[in-house]
């Protein structure tokens, strides 16, 4: 006699299994993620198909020696250590690296994986993913190249340079501010500055920040600033937004430049005109007086051409 089982529940999971490692399979393909496992005590590797066509030879016998002949010497110390350390501590192990391919190409990849432990707590298995990071690795090494030149040129010029993000949080403030003021920028913030600025000046500063902020339009003003030794001189302050290919505002660019000679100079001629105008205005009252009866004996000779009056007899 047969027997008759129902096997409804078990083709049910055998095919959302099989969805599961399709939908697996395409996510891996589509970024270029391939699969590893590592059998630490009999060290038998599995690499997946993406792993072959990372490394650029499917006829690579998979081992951790093959693994590590394949990692750039100079990123390979680095390696070990935090695999290392990542077994020692069971936690994921997460690094960068460079890989050598058999055809001369050098890929960076980032690799992540996670150990079983036996009952005593040794590592027995890691089972880990790997991926192509090159074109992103190689974007962030030419923005640190980037960043790098420009605190070079900004510690190199005269002016205070700084950058913050569209709030006005400090993210960078060149040394000069604190040849200056005497004391270190505090990064990640916006006012502290603030307590160097004359308290005659502060409103107003404060009002230009604020309006800066919240319309994000370029800055241009003067401003007292206190010195390390307790003296004010009259700085201008420049900033403009800069903004990605879409207008969306990125971080505000800025100098702070020392123009207090320059300002006195303005101040000093400002008051002479004052004075000259004055002087202009009163000038005919003062340069001459005459009576009917006498020669005109006006010193002036703009006024002895325009009135007639000659030089006295």
């Amino acid at each position: 006699m047969g027997t008759v089982e129902d096997i409804t529940e078990r083709r049910e999971a055998e095919e959302q299994l099989r969805v599961r490692e399709e939908r697996l399979a395409l996510a891996l393909a589509f970024t270029g993620t391939g699969i590893w496992e590592w059998d630490i005590g009999t060290d038998r590797m599995y690499w997946s198909p993406e792993v072959m066509a990372l490394l650029g030879n499917a006829t690579l016998t998979p081992s951790f020696a093959t693994f590590q002949s394949l990692v750039h010497p100079d990123d390979l110390p680095l390696t070990q250590r935090l695999m290392e350390q990542a077994l020692a501590e069971r936690r994921e192990f997460r690094a960068r690296f460079r890989m050598l391919r058999p055809d001369g190409m050098v890929r960076w990849v980032e690799d992540i994986a996670r150990a079983s432990y036996d009952a005593e707590g040794r590592p027995m298995r890691l089972i880990g993913t790997v991926r192509d990071v090159t074109a992103e690795q190689e974007a962030t090494l030419a923005l640190e190249r980037s960043e790098q030149r420009f605190r070079e040129l900004a510690e190199a010029l005269p002016a205070i340079v700084w950058t913050a993000d569209p709030a006005g949080h400090f993210d960078f403030v060149s040394p000069q501010w604190t040849a200056y003021s005497g004391e270190d920028p505090v990064l990640g913030t916006s006012g502290g500055w603030l307590a160097h600025v004359h308290p005659d000046d502060l409103a107003a500063m404060v009002a230009v920040i604020e309006r800066a902020v919240a319309t994000l339009q370029d800055v241009h003003h003067e401003v007292r600033l206190k010195g390390r030794n307790g003296a004010y001189r009259w700085f201008e302050i420049r900033a403009t937004m800069r903004r990605d290919a879409a207008g969306q505002p990125l971080k505000w660019n800025g100098t702070v430049v020392d123009v207090d000679d320059a300002h006195h100079t303005r101040e000093a001629l400002a008051a002479r005109d004052v004075q000259l105008t004055e002087l202009g205005a009163t000038a005919p009252g003062v340069m001459f007086t005459f009576r009917t009866a006498l020669p005109c004996r006006s010193p002036a000779p703009a006024w002895r051409r325009s009135s007639g009056c000659g030089p006295s007899a």
